[in-house]
């Protein structure tokens, strides 16, 4: 049986007799049963997963652990460095402008790395090589930044510093899509997620603090301390992940990953992240101009009230991989066929059906927000929006990046590579037009546009939920694996 059904509540099911070939099957690989034999691929689809090792739950939980530290390494970098612009532009006699693109290049590199180098590489070469060369560039540019003698030099460092750090962004996700079957892979992806969250509530009061105490230099020395113990770590205890009987036909190329952004279902769920990156990054660059100008708070009590938007990322990260696991739990049941009991499975688009209560939550939150500023109600107002803001960001992140590494889950750490891009292209544009954009527009019309963009964005989801797996099917490489499976 290959044709779509729809169980109870409402969720697209596909059924599959239990000796099918077909696509979305998640693979089981036992010592009592042959191997998969050899793929080549040179775009492989959800049927690839079946080359994926089996790895006991224990030792999933492992290598997620371990995945999520490493993800907490450009978090920290980043915001470690936050606090020390003005030391570091008097040390190095500097103009705003020079600090200011230390800063820029560090999050663009965040976005260009793994799609131009890590993510092609690591589906091709595997996940360790990269974590091992990525980690040692991290070392040895936080190394060299520690000798810095001019803004151009640590420009040069914090560049490869970054280049280091990103690859964890795509590579984390592959590993996670290797060694998680799907009904535990939102939830495993809410908890990698947790490591951008975390890294500021470290990194920013650590900075201040190691700047203060020892001087801005050592702020670098213990990031290449961090990358060391990463690196150790990840040589003696992380195993490769990637199927090895995947091979591909073409070598590493970035703008071929760029390709998927053909397909609707693509380019949709990538647009609407994109706004998710830049509204967040529009209201944490306004945070600590609005609450000294409107309410009169202080550095202490600024930084108390980006804990606000922070609290709701950790939320929504850990709240929406579960919901969305359970969406597809719940997707997932018994179908009788010619007297044979075969599994009814969700078809990957079922999993963006638990976006939508971010899908609401997000908007709300931003028109909170802004109207709350610009009404100059009291303090808490705003404060529930950021939080609104911050739970709908992550849960829609968490479920977005698990349904692209559905698709292609053998490049899973390329398709991400391209999502990753986007977004941070659009992290780092906003806060060079956002502070002049609410002073002309004022914080309630600016993100009331924002709210409205959120909707698009959530509409244009709700069509690949609706109509995207009859779009999908129609197209290679899905519509061969399609007809091979109901064949079987």
């Amino acid at each position: 049986m290959s044709s779509a059904e729809t169980s109870s509540d409402g969720a697209r099911l596909l059924a599959v007799p239990a000796d099918s070939d077909s696509p979305n099957l998640e693979p089981t690989v036992s010592p009592k049963t042959s191997p998969p034999s050899q793929t080549t691929s040179e775009n492989a689809p959800l049927s690839s997963a079946s080359a994926s090792p089996v790895f006991s739950p224990r030792r999933r939980t492992f290598i997620l652990i371990l995945v999520s530290a490493a993800m907490l390494v450009g978090p920290i970098g980043g915001s470690i460095y936050n606090p020390l612009i003005v030391t570091l532009q008097e040390a190095l006699q500097c103009p705003d402008v020079e600090i200011n693109a230390t800063l820029t290049v560090y999050v663009l590199f965040q976005g260009f790395a793994p799609l131009l180098v890590w993510g092609p590489i690591g589906d091709i070469y595997g996940r360790r090589p990269v974590y091992l060369v990525s980690f040692l560039i991290f070392i040895l540019a936080s190394i060299a930044s520690v000798f810095s003698v001019n803004v151009w030099m640590l420009f040069v460092c914090r560049l490869f510093t970054s280049f280091g750090a990103s690859a964890v962004n795509t590579t984390g996700v592959g590993t996670i899509a290797d060694v998680f079957p799907k009904e535990e892979r939102s939830k495993a992806l809410g908890w990698f997620y947790l490591g951008p969250m975390i890294g500021p509530f470290i990194g920013g009061p650590l900075g201040g603090l190691i700047a203060s105490s020892l001087g801005w230099r050592y702020c670098f020395a213990f990031l290449a301390i961090i990358g060391a113990v990463l690196l150790v770590n990840v040589y003696f205890f992380l195993p490769e992940t990637l199927p090895k009987n995947i091979v591909f036909k073409k070598k590493p190329n970035a703008f071929r990953s760029m390709h998927k952004l053909r397909h609707p279902f693509v380019s949709l769920v990538t647009f609407w992240v994109c706004i998710l990156f830049s509204s967040n990054f529009a209201v944490s660059t306004q945070i600590a101009r609005q609450y000294t100008r409107v309410y009169g708070f202080s550095e202490v009590q600024v930084g108390l009230v980006v804990l606000s938007t922070a609290s709701g990322n950790i939320v929504g990260s850990l709240i929406g991989g579960w919901y969305a696991d359970r969406s597809v739990r719940r997707g997932q049941s018994q179908n009788t066929e010619g007297g044979r009991l075969g599994p009814v499975r969700y078809v990957a688009e079922d999993r963006l059906r638990s976006t939508w209560v971010s899908a609401v939550s997000l908007p709300a939150g931003l028109l909170i927000y802004g109207w709350g500023i610009q009404s100059r109600l009291h303090f808490m107002v705003p404060i529930v929006g950021q939080f609104l803001l911050g739970y709908g960001m992550l849960s829609i992140s968490t479920s977005a990046n698990a349904y692209l590494v559905e698709l292609w889950p053998a490049e899973s750490a390329s398709t991400m590579s391209v999502n990753n891009f986007w977004r941070y292209i659009a992290a780092a544009i906003t806060p060079l037009f956002i502070t002049s954009l609410e002073d002309t527009l004022g914080a309630g019309p600016l993100y009331s546009g924002y709210a409205c963009l959120h909707l698009f964005g959530a509409a244009g989801v709700l069509w690949i939920v609706l109509r995207g797996t009859k779009v999908r099917m129609a197209r290679e490489p899905w519509k061969s694996e399609s007809e091979e499976g109901g064949k079987g």
